[in-house]
């Protein structure tokens, strides 16, 4: 699975990402095509003439936005850095783990080289390793949370996903953990375990800030905070493309193995925030 098209990318990622686009396109329709909408009830459609009134949409939209801000509540200020932390670590490791990988394993950054090539196809499989654990403990997470907390559960689970990112370098590609029974067996090498644990960290942060954001929001205002939460995701990665490329890449040596470490950190940081953000007790009982 070495092989490369023209323009140098391997035909494995072609492939790859022909099968997501299908695949993405296929759930659309399907939930296009499958998903009923109701019309607006008399009281909504009141609300939505009301509004109609008050002048420009658009300048409109931006004041209740700006309001929603200057009102936002105390959980959800509290929740800022533990959703900056853990997406621009993120972005980093989505970034630089091939080139984190390659030099770890094989002492090279030369992408012309084979071994990069087959860090490309590892990163692959590490990514979707993660995402399997993610999807196998998911459910396991809702009462893991009711019991101990949300942010509690939370705060655990970055830790383990920094600690993981932390310990890749240390990992190798060569000694094996276990083999799956699946076909001629599929061999799990050591260099697996860090995607173990980022999987965990993966399916915490996909719902625990939101379990901790939800009881905050003031009723009515679900979609308009939801929004603005949404955009917790996309500065921290906005940020990051500008902060690394002309700062921090230098700054740690120009080493992608340091960028991995950074996203441990921050994984870890991310997680002693969450720590502080206020519940109340039904949430935490």
């Amino acid at each position: 699975m070495s092989d490369k098209m023209d323009n140098g990318i391997p035909v494995a990622t072609y492939w790859a990402f022909g099968i997501g686009a299908a695949a993405s396109i296929v759930t659309i329709l399907i939930s296009v095509l499958t998903t009923s909408e109701y019309p607006p009830t008399a009281e909504e459609l009141k609300i939505i003439e009301a509004s109609k009134k008050e002048g420009n949409i658009v300048l409109r939209t931006f004041k209740d936005i700006w309001l929603a801000l200057k009102d936002m509540p105390l959980s959800m200020r509290q929740l800022i850095p533990v959703m900056f932390f853990p997406w621009y670590a993120m972005f980093c490791y989505w970034q630089y783990l091939t080139s984190a990988l390659s030099l770890s394993l094989y002492g090279t950054l030369d992408q012309t080289t084979t071994f990069f090539n087959q860090a490309q196809l590892l990163t692959g499989n590490l990514n979707g390793t993660y995402n399997i654990i993610c999807f196998s403990i998911a459910f396991a997470l809702i009462p893991i949370a009711r019991k101990f907390g949300a942010k509690h559960l939370h705060f655990v689970s970055l830790t383990i996903g920094g600690v993981s990112l932390l310990c890749m370098p240390f990992l190798n590609d060569t000694d094996l953990i276990f083999t799956l029974p699946l076909g001629n067996g599929i061999p799990v090498s050591e260099i697996y375990l860090f995607s173990f644990g980022l999987g965990i960290t993966w399916a915490s942060m996909m719902a625990m800030p939101y379990e901790m954001l939800a009881a905050s929001i003031p009723q009515g205002k679900t979609g308009i905070y939801m929004g603005i939460f949404n955009m917790f995701i996309v500065i921290p990665m906005i940020i990051q493309i500008f902060s690394v490329q002309y700062f921090v890449y230098d700054l740690l040596g120009q080493n992608p193995i340091n960028i991995i470490r950074l996203a441990g950190v921050f994984l870890i940081i991310g997680g002693i925030f969450s720590m502080f953000v206020s519940q109340p007790k039904t949430i935490e009982s």
